[in-house]
């Protein structure tokens, strides 16, 4: 046990753990958003720039990394146990399933970061693309006005 080994754990907690809160926070304001538009009502649905399909998707990116920072803050747990060598009698630290599946559930947060990149990006291409086609097509249309289009597009993401 070396003092670089904690001081690298310590700064890798505080780093996650920081991420977390920022995601909570940004997480909150979003669900204050759509309460608020609930509550109020005053924005016109008709309007090319009508922000509820990006709360959504920036919500789902935000609730991703909220819980891939969890993941991470397991693993750092685990890391600490080890390097202090507390519990070792109660926990086995080797090569067990539970790490296996932990680092399977840190790439699966991965890619699924990745993919609400890729939803956002699809989202705003075409945005741009409805709004800037003198005649748009109505499949551009009805596919960006339409919430539960999006909402599946993340569940089978």
């Amino acid at each position: 046990m070396s003092g670089t080994n904690i001081l690298m754990n310590c700064s890798t907690l505080a780093i996650h753990i920081f991420s977390m809160v920022i995601s909570l926070i940004i997480l909150a304001l979003i669900i204050y958003r759509f309460h608020y538009n609930n509550l109020y009502r005053r924005q016109i649905s008709s309007s090319p720039f009508d922000d509820q399909i990006s709360l959504i998707l920036i919500g789902n990116t935000y609730l991703v990394f909220f819980i891939y920072h969890l993941a991470w803050l397991s693993i750092i747990f685990r890391t600490f146990i080890g390097d202090f060598s507390l519990l070792k009698d109660h926990f086995y630290l080797g090569d067990s399933k539970l790490c296996r599946i932990q680092v399977d559930i840190i790439f699966f947060l991965t890619s699924q970061i990745y993919h609400s990149f890729l939803l956002q990006a699809l989202y705003r291409l075409f945005k741009i693309i409805s709004i800037s086609r003198l005649t748009p097509i109505k499949i551009f249309q009805v596919s960006l006005n339409n919430i539960p289009i999006y909402i599946l597009m993340i569940i089978f993401n």
